[in-house]
């Protein structure tokens, strides 16, 4: 099977580079075009199963996307809570406390009045295997957030976290093999 998991479109936070994490917020109308024009170049492939965060950016992502088919919504692809940081550029956060990006993928760090980044990448990863076995063995389509695609392309296939960044309306292809468990990536689409 085919998995196609795509980071949702730019938000106004994304464009001003802010840690979003649960914050709810919309596309911004440079997020929509942007998404409208990629849907037009018919860059993502078909779904039968749309597996998609249940944050606002995800759904609407989602839904411009793919408006036929009728989204699965999974909390565990909700992004990582940044906690007392979220809504802060980096510069902000550096400049009151002594976090540095590396922590961030230190899975004994846990953001202050937020989430702790190992129980992260075990929940997106639980969630990643509920999506696989609700596919049946069809090809799907994921709708999630940066950190949730990095978490993701780490769990599965090892190396840094930051190895599997993308930026907004892009996504990562892996095909799984359900009978051997086993999971090859096969590219980006950008």
């Amino acid at each position: 099977m085919n998995i196609t998991v795509i980071r949702h479109g730019k938000t106004k936070s994304n464009g001003e580079n802010r840690y979003m994490g649960t914050i709810d917020e919309p596309l911004s109308a440079e997020g929509i075009q942007a998404l409208q024009d990629n849907r037009a170049r018919q860059i993502y492939p078909e779904a039968s199963r749309l597996f998609v965060s249940p944050l606002k950016r995800c759904v609407e992502t989602a839904a411009l996307l793919y408006p036929t088919v009728s989204p699965i919504i999974l909390e565990g692809f909700r992004e990582i809570s940044f906690g007392d940081f979220e809504g802060k550029t980096y510069d902000e956060i550096v400049a009151e406390s002594d976090y540095d990006q590396a922590k961030m993928t230190d899975d004994a760090f846990t953001f202050p009045a937020g989430e702790n980044v190992k129980r992260f990448k075990m929940r997106v990863m639980d969630t990643f295997w509920q999506a696989v076995d609700e596919s049946a063995g069809d090809d799907c389509v994921i709708v999630c957030h940066g950190g949730v695609m990095m978490a993701l392309r780490q769990g599965l296939f090892g190396g840094e976290f930051y190895e599997g960044y993308v930026k907004n309306g892009q996504a990562l292809q892996i095909t799984f093999d359900k009978q051997t468990q086993s999971a090859s990536f096969i590219g980006r689409i950008e």
